[in-house]
């Protein structure tokens, strides 16, 4: 069972003559994984402020 969701992704090949295997594609993990590329080091003194982030 793949407990798929609306607007999910799958990744559908053809397993066997006559046969189909789907996957579910985590777009979370994905998208994590693409990122790592622009990753870089942050001062050791950084502190993430949340308020500071999402304010005006």
């Amino acid at each position: 069972m793949l407990n798929l969701s609306p607007r999910d992704n799958l990744n559908v090949e053809e397993a066997s003559e006559g046969q189909l295997a789907a996957e579910k594609i985590d777009t979370r993990a994905e998208f994590l994984r693409q990122v790592e590329q622009f990753q870089f080091p942050l001062p050791e003194d950084y502190k993430f402020d949340r308020d500071h982030a999402n304010g005006p």
